[in-house]
């Protein structure tokens, strides 16, 4: 690293770039995990990783570091400058130099032919793939506005569970469809001292204008580990959000793409400092999401690498807006142009108020005035005496069930989104036992997610399907039985969910 000693950057600033390592000799035990279509990942694991990351951590800038084990197998082959203790009095060699040399044993060269496509295509993230397949090149490096997700898990023996792989392998797929669902990738997965933790970043290579949103609905989904994956435990998140190097890096013998930058360290940080189950957020990331979920703004947090106190906010779930907004929208000027939709439109509102229920769907590109029609629909609605309840979601939404359904069902119980959870489920309980008494508490989660329920409690997703069908039947009755006409407006940016469409 001495040629790094000093290196002047392009703006003419001198900078010191330094390394330190560690050495840990020991069984480990070795797993290949991931979905392979969308990619495979080697993972170590075992003491001997937790051994090498605690050296890791003695280890100081421009230092080697032997543990315990290796500095006795390898004592007469490296010259000790010092032992140093943990506090657990545990010592690490501070190596100064090889006593003697060291036979190179290169592994040998590959053919070029030796992988087929198949088995090469499987290692690789998809976009990586795609661009080496037809002779772009690497994607070159840059800086691009992204955002970092770390996730650290607990819950997996890996020295003594001789399932610890089949466990891994299926809660590292379980993320991966998570992450897909937002377009986002899993970077990097690492077990060691300190647990085992992922890195998954929002905007590379893939990007999006809302890449925080994206982030912050995955956290919430991968913060709720389904049933299957009941070892899991010890879930904490950190999200973070800047600019971040992007790009290949790497020699010859090992080349890999990765996002790199200051609050990718200040997402892994806040991975540390999170509780088990608590999802923190740096203000960066914050900002642009504020009107969208529901937050806790924490006391300023001091973190590593920072010489002021971070700020930072615990996500606590999806923000739910009163139903029946677009009731209160006025156009100054008509309509132009829609005639024709608006003639059915008004020729299906007959039907509604004659008894008879109906579907419309409106469906067209972006700015083709879609709202508006369905504004004047509520309208026409409206002046007929009409209740309108309206729904939304965008695009990633759709596979949060039921999540364009939230704002309809708060709506038609006539439910407060400013409740808290407390209130919100002693009152759903009121109110669905009024329509049913069969209804209850699991129902308040069944429709309204997890940040809604009994923490003690998972919601089967065959007991939210048939909770939703029940209460929007039941409700539908209710209405029916005060001769009180309604009608919805479901509004996703891209398709309907499939479970919310179930209900139409």
């Amino acid at each position: 690293m001495q040629q790094f000693a000093a290196v002047t950057t392009p703006l003419g600033s001198t900078v010191s770039l330094a390394m330190k390592a560690a050495v840990a000799v020991g069984p480990a035990r070795r797993f290949l995990v991931g979905d392979p279509n969308i990619r495979v990942i080697d993972a170590l694991a075992g003491r001997t990783l937790e051994r090498l990351a605690a050296a890791e951590h003695m280890a100081e800038r421009g230092e080697v570091l032997l543990d315990p084990v290796a500095l006795d197998l390898l004592a007469s082959r490296v010259v000790i400058e010092s032992v140093r203790h943990d506090e657990e009095g545990v010592g690490y060699g501070v190596v100064a130099g090889l006593d003697g040399g060291v036979e190179d044993r290169p592994w040998p060269p590959l053919a070029p032919d030796a992988l087929g496509d198949e088995q090469i295509r499987r290692w690789l993230l998809k976009p990586i793939y795609e661009r080496l397949r037809r002779g772009m090149g690497e994607f070159l490096a840059e800086l691009r506005p992204t955002v970092a997700l770390f996730l650290r898990f607990g819950g997996i023996d890996f020295d003594e569970d001789e399932a610890a792989g089949e466990t891994l392998d299926a809660y590292i797929q379980w993320i991966q469809s998570i992450v897909a669902k937002y377009e986002g990738t899993l970077i990097d997965l690492n077990i060691g001292d300190k647990g085992a933790y992922l890195y998954v970043n929002f905007g590379a290579p893939l990007s999006h204008e809302d890449n925080s949103a994206r982030a912050a609905y995955a956290a919430l989904e991968l913060r709720e580990t389904p049933p299957k994956l009941s070892a899991i435990d010890q879930v904490q998140i950190g999200i973070s959000q800047g600019r971040m190097r992007a790009g290949a890096y790497g020699g010859a013998m090992h080349r890999t793409y990765g996002v790199l930058g200051d609050e990718v360290n200040m997402s892994a940080r806040l991975m540390m400092k999170a509780a088990p189950g608590q999802i923190l957020v740096s203000e960066a990331a914050q900002r642009g999401i504020i009107h969208e979920f529901e937050w806790e703004e924490l006391p300023p947090m001091r973190v590593k690498g920072k010489t002021e106190p971070a700020v930072v906010f615990a996500l606590k779930g999806v923000h739910d807006y009163m139903a029946g907004h677009l009731q209160q929208v006025r156009y100054a000027l008509p309509m132009v142009g829609r005639g024709k939709e608006l003639a059915r439109l008004e020729e299906l509102l007959e039907r509604v108020l004659a008894g008879s229920g109906q579907l419309a769907a409106i469906t067209g590109e972006a700015g083709v005035g879609k709202s508006r029609l369905a504004t004047e629909l509520f309208q026409m609605a409206s002046e007929r005496g009409v209740v309108g309840y309206s729904g939304a979601c965008e695009s990633y939404g759709v596979n949060t069930s039921y999540l364009v359904w939230h704002t309809i069902w708060r709506g038609l119980l006539e439910i407060d989104p400013t409740w808290d959870v407390e209130k919100l489920q002693w009152e759903l309980e009121q109110k669905l036992g009024r329509i049913d008494p069969a209804f209850g508490r699991p129902r308040a989660a069944a429709l309204f997610g997890a940040q809604h329920a009994d923490p003690r409690q998972r919601v089967d997703e065959q007991l939210r399907r048939q909770a939703a069908q029940d209460v929007a039947g039941g409700v539908a009755r209710g209405l029916s039985a005060r001769r009180r006409p309604a009608r919805t407006y479901l509004h996703p940016t891209g398709r309907l969910p499939v479970a919310g469409s179930a209900l139409l």
